[in-house]
């Protein structure tokens, strides 16, 4: 532990893993108390999570793609959708990212987009946890864990009255498109518009 005086406020200066670690040092504490709370604290989340305490969500994003992220389909467009979701989180630093950080962002953002976007989101970053947990990268819990996804207004698949199906059977004789749709009669009309 090295925290020292430097000018009018105090240093804390340390390695993360010993002398093989990475140098950290971070200036402008009002006390020592508060510089060796910062060194204690870093290395608690460290061994916590498995990552640095300085470390943002963009890098963590990242660091998913590197390990798992290129595997996905589409690999860049889903990188560019949860980068542009953690710039409009503000690019939290992962420390201080948690449930209620989301529930405020999903708050403002359904306002400004639809419902399924959003849910996409949070998805999308909640298989970033999932899988740096799965590779040993994130020590910690997932901080989506305990959200739900939002109720949708429209149900999965909508089942027609009998009198609608009625008339959408007689459209479709009409046409050479019988063998689908009559084995989704038999399934109790279920169709999915």
């Amino acid at each position: 532990m090295t925290v020292r005086k430097d000018g009018e406020c105090w240093m804390a200066d340390f390695y993360e893993n010993g002398q093989a670690g990475r140098h950290i040092c971070k200036h402008g504490f009002a006390t020592r108390e508060a510089a060796e709370r910062y060194e204690s604290d870093f290395l608690a989340l460290r061994q916590l999570t498995g990552r640095p305490l300085d470390e943002r969500l963009s890098d963590l994003v990242r660091l998913w793609h590197e390990r798992r992220g290129h595997f996905v389909r589409n690999s860049g467009n889903r990188l560019n959708i949860l980068l542009g979701t953690v710039k409009r989180l503000g690019d939290p630093v992962i420390s201080e990212f948690d449930a209620t950080v989301w529930s405020r962002y999903e708050q403002t953002r359904s306002t400004q987009t639809v419902p399924k976007r959003v849910r996409a989101e949070l998805r999308y970053l909640s298989a970033v946890y999932s899988d740096l947990i799965r590779y040993g990268v994130w020590r910690g819990e997932n901080p989506f864990a305990p959200l739900r996804e939002a109720e949708s207004d429209v149900a999965k698949s909508s089942v027609y009255k009998f009198r609608r199906s009625r008339e959408l059977f007689a459209e479709v004789d009409d046409v050479d498109l019988e063998l689908p749709p009559r084995t989704c009669k038999a399934r109790a009309a279920q169709f999915n518009d």
